[in-house]
């Protein structure tokens, strides 16, 4: 009887005290929060990529509700995140970097803020092509380190992985680098994962490589 008594103050003391029970609806209410956030972040990045003429009502739309979790939830890396992407598809790679800072504070293996740092040093590449002490292998170099961050993340899937290699792939084509080192990237996509889109695109810049 005493056992009973014990256990049904306990229970009481679960449903009625604040905090305790709300604790497992909070973390499910911020997850949905976050995919559903996630999801126009990535519909903004997919317009953007196409070209298409409504790419920029659809970043703001989505730095818009990123912004709010951010707010919301503004110790989480991932939230942080979707803020950087924002600025990134929105041609603001300073202030993407600035967020990123926000993202690796809280976790600094961070895959998707390494591969979307490795993009931004690419980026730069470009913008300083043209000055006069530019060092091509240099900053080649320096984005590769970067991409190689994501890869050093034991918990990296292999679809990530398989992003990763294609980028570099490309890294060491787009700047005629190594023709060589391109098509070994392009290889170690498709073996990261047969079956994914990044897979399917080495797969066609490989072909198109060994018919040259």
């Amino acid at each position: 009887m005493k056992k009973l008594l014990t256990l049904a103050a306990l229970l009481f003391f679960i449903i009625f005290t604040p905090g305790l029970t709300m604790a497992g609806n909070s973390t499910e209410a911020f997850q949905d929060e976050y995919d559903r956030v996630k999801a126009m972040v990535d519909k903004a990045g997919e317009v953007k990529e196409d070209g298409g003429l409504a790419w920029r009502s659809e970043v703001v739309t989505a730095f818009r509700a990123a912004s709010v979790l951010y707010k919301e939830h503004p110790r989480s890396a991932d939230t942080a995140f979707l803020v950087a992407r924002c600025y990134y598809y929105n041609d603001r790679p300073i202030k993407a970097t600035r967020a990123l800072k926000k993202t690796f504070y809280y976790d600094a293996a961070h895959v998707g803020a390494n591969i979307l740092k490795g993009d931004i040093a690419v980026l730069n590449i470009d913008e300083a092509a043209d000055e006069e002490d530019f060092d091509l292998s240099f900053s080649v170099n320096k984005a590769r380190r970067i991409y190689e961050g994501a890869l050093d993340n034991s918990a990296i899937s292999d679809e990530d992985k398989s992003l990763v290699y294609l980028k570099l792939g490309n890294l060491y084509d787009d700047y005629n680098v190594s023709k060589k080192k391109s098509m070994k990237y392009w290889e170690q996509a498709v073996a990261s994962a047969p079956d994914s889109s990044t897979a399917t695109e080495a797969s066609k810049k490989l072909a198109k490589k060994k018919r040259r």
